[in-house]
């Protein structure tokens, strides 16, 4: 059974069949392209995810946007417990916005 958060190992192995030096908007180049005058998904790296999930057998999953909202939020939750944990911070901190 797969891991429904998805491996890291998963992603580096992913990010390594992508063209070098894709830094996004410091290359012109990642997930987006910059070259025009807005932002476009980048061919290249839609390429790589289908090929990728074609040789992993992985079927994509259609996502409603409160599942998005939800596995975006759980991560970050996670990661700051996880800074917690590991003494990167030692206490809560409440933000306010002004």
């Amino acid at each position: 059974m797969r891991d429904p958060w998805g491996a890291l190992e998963d992603l580096a192995d992913l990010r390594s069949r992508l063209p070098n030096r894709m830094l996004c908007r410091k290359t012109g180049a990642g997930w987006y392209d910059y070259s025009g005058e807005k932002p476009v998904p980048n061919p290249k790296v839609h390429e790589a995810i289908k090929k990728y999930l074609k040789e992993k057998k992985i079927q994509p999953k259609k996502f409603s946007h409160k599942e998005i909202v939800d596995r975006m939020l759980a991560r970050a939750i996670n990661e700051a417990a996880y800074m917690i944990q590991e003494g990167i911070c030692d206490r809560l901190k409440t933000w306010t916005w002004r």
